[in-house]
């Protein structure tokens, strides 16, 4: 008994101790129920412990898949860390939830509408319905997204495929759809962390070799917000980039074009900024096993 208390002790120390011994309590006892108790209860009553018992480590197993896959960080306790600064760093980049991943992806559909429909107006999202505010406050109600799941679509398979690239060509060890310090004002595509070096990388679907000023400065601001908490977080040893990832859906790709439109604004930012620009199609011939899964 008091090695059983000890064991219990030492399991409870971290949240991974603790999922395992409230699993083993749980499955013990159904199974220990179901032992002694079997000859007594009729079918009918034995028939939920005997599914109880068959079920709950399937069940568990789908549960523990879904934690360690989006939410390993939270799986342990700080003691399991070698130091301080361990602990520090892993759960500086936090995994966005999936109420913040669809918040992110319908702020880039309006972006990518407005461009198209009425690029002077602010837009919000209103299940498939975009609505322009103006700048008297007045509101119309503009034209719907044609097909919003297609254009959904075409979004996370450009940021699957920008994302793809870079980690190939610079050899970087990305983590998707993350905040700095778990702050969605700091959220990125992905980030690729090297100690105390952080490089922030945002992929943008375009129609055509331009966008418009107020994206690049929303995206400048999210970075801005990234490199303050770093600096606070790591001091003067950290360092910070931004990565502006470019994807062109339609037409040539006009780097000339693209950086003449964008560089004005990027020259007024205090961070350290790079950009490429890659064709669409391009990218889905290079990587067609992406593809494949989108």
């Amino acid at each position: 008994m008091v090695s059983f208390v000890d064991k219990a002790r030492g399991l409870s120390r971290n949240p991974l101790g603790i999922i395992a011994l409230f699993i083993a309590f749980i499955h013990g006892f159904a199974t220990l129920l179901l032992g002694v108790a079997a000859g007594r209860l009729l079918c009918g009553e034995r028939m939920p412990l005997v599914w109880f018992v068959v079920l709950f480590p399937v069940l568990v197993l789908g549960v523990f898949y879904l934690l360690v896959t989006r939410h390993n960080e939270k799986l342990y306790a700080p003691r399991d860390y070698r130091t301080d600064k361990s602990f520090q760093d892993a759960s500086f980049l936090t995994r966005l939830t999936p109420a913040q991943k669809e918040s992110r992806a319908n702020e880039e559909l309006v972006s990518i509408h407005t461009d198209v429909v009425q690029p002077s107006s602010v837009l919000e999202v209103s299940g498939d319905t975009a609505v322009a505010r103006t700048t008297h406050d007045s509101t119309s109600v503009i034209p719907p997204l044609s097909n919003p799941d297609e254009l959904r679509a075409r979004l996370n398979l450009a940021e699957r495929l920008g994302l793809k690239k870079i980690q190939k060509d610079r050899g970087l060890e990305i983590k998707n759809q993350v905040a700095f310090g778990n702050d969605a004002s700091s959220a990125f595509d992905g980030v690729a962390q090297t100690g105390t070096s952080f490089v922030a990388i945002e992929v943008k679907l375009l129609r055509g070799s331009w966008t418009r000023p107020v994206t690049i400065r929303e995206v400048l601001y999210r970075a801005m917000v990234a490199n303050h908490m770093v600096q606070q977080r790591f001091g003067d040893r950290a360092e910070f980039r931004l990565l502006l990832v470019f994807v062109v859906e339609k037409g040539d790709v006009e780097r000339g074009r693209l950086g003449r439109l964008i560089e004005p604004t990027l020259k007024e930012a205090p961070i350290a900024i790079e950009w490429e620009i890659y064709g669409l199609a391009d990218l889905e011939k290079e990587f067609p096993d992406v593809t494949a899964e989108t």
